[in-house]
């Protein structure tokens, strides 16, 4: 209580859960001045961490205005670096972890993450690759996706580990279509599979998520006798087409879209 560690008002015999503590200077002799003059020097910016049991994580940041960080390093001289960075999006593209493996990632416009690649160690012949990869559709090749996912999803994902295939525009150019993202992945190098409860040849499977309602697309509900046409042959399904097939009485099983 002395050295105010403690308010007065806590019960005796509790005790407190130790959180870790953050340093704005990797080294961990500093004193507190020095730690300051640090700070003034670098934004004022976290480049350390201190965990609850003691053991501290530094972090480097790019120079001279340490905007983006360069590498994170543990105890045990585990290391995180950032080979690359998309200055455009102000994030890090192509980062290696501790045991050599590298993991790239690929924006659109919007900076969404639309492509992700694991690659492997670069001394070895082996993992996914974004080269290639077209990061941003154009309307006629979100057209034809929708259409024929099945078709398609393997010349989208190219040579990447996973693909997001989003359409915010979806519903504002159609009149009729909700916004939807798809999300196409790979079990292993060279087989490619689409994540979306409908089987595709060659190990693809395709997983469409509907996006948030767009106020412009009305109610929920529509009037009595109303009815849209259905998609085209192997077209993504709707989200009312979704809905529906979720909607099955209990004892016809569980809910769900088979696979």
């Amino acid at each position: 209580m002395a050295d105010a560690r403690f308010p007065a008002t806590d019960p005796a015999g509790h005790w407190w859960l130790p959180t870790g503590r953050v340093y704005l200077s990797p080294d961990p002799d500093h004193t507190p001045a020095e730690e300051l003059g640090y700070a003034r020097e670098h934004f004022f910016q976290a480049r350390r961490y201190r965990n609850p049991f003691g053991f501290n994580t530094t972090v480097e940041l790019e120079g001279p205005y340490d905007l983006l960080m360069r590498e994170t390093r543990d105890e045990l001289n585990n290391r995180v670096t950032v080979l690359a960075n998309d200055y455009r999006v102000l994030q890090p593209r192509l980062v290696r972890d501790p045991n050599g493996n590298r993991s790239g990632v690929a924006f659109d416009t919007l900076g969404m993450v639309v492509g992700t690649a694991v690659m492997g160690k670069e001394t070895e012949p082996h993992g996914d690759s974004l080269a290639g990869f077209k990061a941003v559709l154009d309307a006629s090749e979100l057209e034809t996706f929708f259409q024929a996912p099945r078709e398609h999803a393997p010349a989208l994902l190219n040579g990447a580990s996973t693909r997001i295939v989003y359409d915010p525009h979806a519903f504002k150019n159609t009149g009729t279509r909700p916004t939807y993202a798809a999300a196409i992945a790979r079990n292993a190098p060279e087989r490619p599979r689409t994540l979306v409860g409908h089987a595709l040849p060659g190990g693809l499977q395709l997983q469409r998520r509907p996006g948030p309602r767009n106020p412009e697309e009305g109610p929920g509900r529509r009037r009595p006798g109303a009815a849209s046409p259905g998609p085209a042959a192997g077209a993504l399904p709707s989200a009312a087409a979704s809905r529906r097939r979720n909607r099955r009485p209990a004892a016809h099983g569980p809910a769900g879209v088979a696979g």
